[in-house]
């Protein structure tokens, strides 16, 4: 009885004194660490983590993408994009507001929403006559997806989130000048803050409204939105954004059939009037 009491003891002694050496050596979410200490943990994190969502800037966006593939889907526009899915790029959608313009399926499927198509138009400012020639044909493409596969498959794009990651990489260890965030830029030190109910960790840029702001986690911090002052990048829902679907097979029309659809709809209209 005596021995197995003195092992209770040195068990008991030996987990209390694990508990206070981690409580005194740990750190607090209210403790932000240099940026120095956790950069490459940030990094491999985020590009460990399964899928994403994120809300940007059009000009933000096109910073970080060299091909400057948004610009040409969004005619260059000041206006929101959300790009969400998995980083693998197995599906990858791309639009504004709750419409969805156009889901990707690796290098091989793409499908352009004709209601994301319209919306889009819609928001650029139409004149009279253009507006009714978007009205004639609303109805139409209300549910079609356009199948541009082939086009993509040629040009060889292939949509990855995680190219957007590591295209800011390259600019943040300097290997390219096109990025949203410059390490350089960005201090070492940050502070705690509550955003969104989220406890973030803000690192102050060099001039006004600039920051690269994480979610505060020790084990595994990682972008929740970066700003250049005029322009943002936000980041949500780490490994719980659901991936794009596929369209269904009876919704899908070939590009000659929508540039159909359009002429139809449009000539309807005319004689009507």
């Amino acid at each position: 009885m005596k021995r197995i009491s003195r092992n209770l003891l040195a068990v008991t002694a030996t987990a209390s004194l694990v508990t206070l050496t981690g409580c005194a050596g740990g750190s607090s979410i209210e403790e932000p660490p240099l940026l120095s200490e956790i950069d490459e943990l940030m990094w491999d994190t985020m590009l460990a983590e399964e899928s994403v969502t994120i809300n940007a800037d059009i000009e933000m966006l096109n910073e970080g993408q060299s091909d400057e593939m948004f610009s040409e889907v969004f005619g260059g526009e000041s206006m929101g994009a959300t790009i969400y899915g998995p980083l693998d790029g197995s599906a990858t959608a791309v639009g504004f507001g709750d419409t969805d313009l156009l889901r990707a399926f690796g290098n091989e499927e793409a499908y352009m929403s004709g209601d994301g198509l319209l919306a889009l138009f819609g928001s650029q400012g139409l004149g009279e006559e253009e507006q009714e020639q978007l009205d004639a044909v609303a109805e139409e493409f209300a549910d079609p997806w356009i199948d541009m596969s082939e086009d993509f498959a040629d040009e060889g794009e292939e949509f990855k989130i995680s190219e957007i990651f590591e295209t800011i990489q390259d600019g943040w260890n300097g290997e390219d000048d096109d990025t949203p965030i410059d390490r350089a830029e960005i201090s070492d030190e940050g502070t705690h803050e509550v955003r969104d109910d989220i406890d973030v960790w803000v690192y102050a840029g060099e001039s006004e409204g600039q920051e690269l702001v994480l979610v505060a986690d020790h084990d595994a911090p990682k972008f929740y939105e970066i700003s250049d002052g005029d322009n943002s990048m936000k980041f949500s829902d780490w490994s719980e954004t659901a991936s794009p679907e596929r369209p269904e097979e009876a919704n899908i029309i070939t590009q000659d059939e929508a540039q159909q659809l359009i002429m139809e709809a449009i000539m309807s209209s005319a004689f009507s009037q």
